[in-house]
């Protein structure tokens, strides 16, 4: 028993160790003015490339925080309110895993329930022809983020 604790307490000092030290590299190099520069760009996105055109600068180094909050909110509206433009995000992920790994990251409870519920609506019912698994795994995301 003792063993067992003694592992998962490593086990969870070692997790946490890796958030920190991955959040101070983020720290690190996230200039002042990057930093404010995302914080006014994310939540403004107006599409698909627009995200993906900020992402590539900003998000590797700035984001958490309130900048993750614009990105999250961008990403929740863009699923939302440019839906019928999802061959286009789908084309970018395809070319880029990081930005893969972005969008679903930014898919988070910090999107409003309603917005999440709207996402998976159009998920089950709307999804663009030749776009079923990446529909099955926006739906999923949200179905484990929300358990």
């Amino acid at each position: 028993m003792k063993t067992a604790v003694l592992f998962l307490t490593a086990f969870l000092f070692l997790c946490l160790a890796e958030v920190v030290a991955s959040q101070l590299q983020y720290d690190n190099k996230c200039s002042k003015e990057d930093a404010i520069a995302a914080e006014e760009e994310a939540p403004l996105v107006k599409n698909w490339d627009e995200l993906y055109q900020s992402f590539k600068p900003y998000a590797p180094r700035c984001d958490s925080g309130s900048i993750a909050e614009g990105y999250s909110d961008s990403v929740g509206r863009l699923l939302v309110s440019k839906w019928e433009e999802l061959n286009d995000l789908h084309n970018l992920i395809l070319t880029d895993d990081d930005f893969r790994r972005f969008v679903f990251r930014h898919i988070d409870i910090t999107i409003p329930a309603a917005t999440l519920k709207t996402i998976t609506e159009k998920a089950e019912t709307r999804c663009p022809a030749g776009l079923e698994q990446f529909c099955g795994s926006i739906k999923a995301h949200i179905t484990n983020i929300k358990d």
